[in-house]
This record gives structure tokens, sequence and C-alpha cells, in this order.
């Protein structure tokens, strides 16, 4: 049986395909006179970088893309941010710091220092609510101290047992 085959005019000489996904791009190049190839880079600036730069390597003149997320987005570089990054931060150092390679603009600048104030601002007010739950509970030292020495209680579990208990005393002994 004879395969019925569909010939199509070839308009781009050298193309690429690009597949994004969240941490990676799957790329594949064919064209005239290349061997067909298909490379992952991450999604680091960095990365990105080498990917334009192989790109340009092979000539390619025309991409396309597909996307079903929102993972096609820039990645910026204020260095300054690595040394902000709190220790509840799942990624290891060098994955921050790669992920913050990139290009900043006057708007990116903006957003940072207006996120940077509303930080600092939270932090203030955190730590104001900690100074005055260790007012309160100043007259309760001594049962505090004894219920830490219990394994797996810490401060703020006591904290946290005090103020619940003390918000259900204060609530039945309203008039």
């Amino acid at each position: 049986m004879k395969k019925d085959t569909v010939a199509f005019e070839q308009l781009v000489s050298r193309g690429c395909g690009l597949d994004v996904h969240k941490e990676i791009v799957v790329v594949t190049i064919q064209g005239k006179g290349i061997k067909t190839m298909t490379k992952s880079f991450h999604t680091y600036t960095s990365s990105l970088i080498k990917l334009r730069d192989w790109l340009k390597k092979h000539k390619i003149t025309h991409i396309a893309m597909e996307s079903t997320g929102v993972y096609w987005k820039p990645i910026y570089n204020p260095k300054q941010l690595l040394s902000m990054v709190h220790g509840c931060v799942k990624a290891n150092r060098k994955a921050i710091e790669e992920s913050l390679t990139g290009y900043v603009t006057a708007h990116h600048r903006l957003m940072l220092k207006k996120i940077w104030k509303n930080m600092h601002r939270l932090e203030t007010t955190l730590s104001e609510v900690d100074r005055s739950i260790e007012k309160a509970i100043e007259p309760l030292q001594i049962e505090l101290d004894l219920l830490e020495q219990i394994p797996g209680v810490g401060k703020k579990r006591c904290y946290r047992y005090h103020l619940r208990n003390r918000c259900r005393y204060d609530s039945v002994s309203r008039p």
C-alpha cells in the first residue's frame, strides 16, 4: 500500500523550536546545512544567554515557541538580594545566585525598593509584636521556662499556649 505524502515548500532555511517549561527550555534546531540537534537549557538568564549564543552559532533565522504556562518571564540581577535571602528559602545558595543573574531595569529597581521597604516595615511590626508578647508573659517566666524543658516544646509553642488560654480566659470572664 502506497502512503500519501504531502510536500511543503521550505520557507525557513534554519529554524528552531522551543518548548518552555518551568525550569528548562528544550530546543531543537533543524535546517539546511546543519545537523538536527536537541538540547536543554535551564531557565536562568545565564543559561538563556548560552541558548541565544548557540542559536547564533548555528545561524538560526526563525524560532517557534510553545509554552503552556507563565514560565517565559525575564529574570533579573540584583546581587544584593542574595544577602537578603531568609533561612527558610529551600533553594541552595548557588541556585539563588544563578537565578539572580540577568538584567535590571529602572522599573525593576523601583519595584525592588518598594518590596524591600514593605519587608522592612513588616519585620519591624513583627519585632514590636514579639516585644509586646514577651512583656505580657513576663509574670509567667518561671512556668514558661519549665514548659520549654519538655522535648519538642519551644518558646513559640509556649507563647501560643499562653495566648490561646489567656484569650479563652478573657472571653469567659467578660461580663
